[in-house]
């Protein structure tokens, strides 16, 4: 992907990025949840419906 400034400080300069790959995440010590977990986790405990039931909602 080109990417070109705008004119300014650096006009006329061009930049070439890569493309980023999205994926999941390592864990950097599998004996803590990650955020997604611990939101899931929060969710599940403090809303008072089943995931068909939300679903529905």
């Amino acid at each position: 992907m080109t990417v070109r400034v705008p004119p300014g400080l650096l006009s006329g300069t061009t930049f070439r990025l890569r493309e980023v790959a999205c994926g999941t995440l390592p864990r950097i010590n599998a004996e803590y949840p990650t955020i997604y977990e611990d939101n899931a986790a929060w969710v599940a405990e403090f809303l008072p419906f089943a995931d068909s039931e939300a679903m529905r909602s």
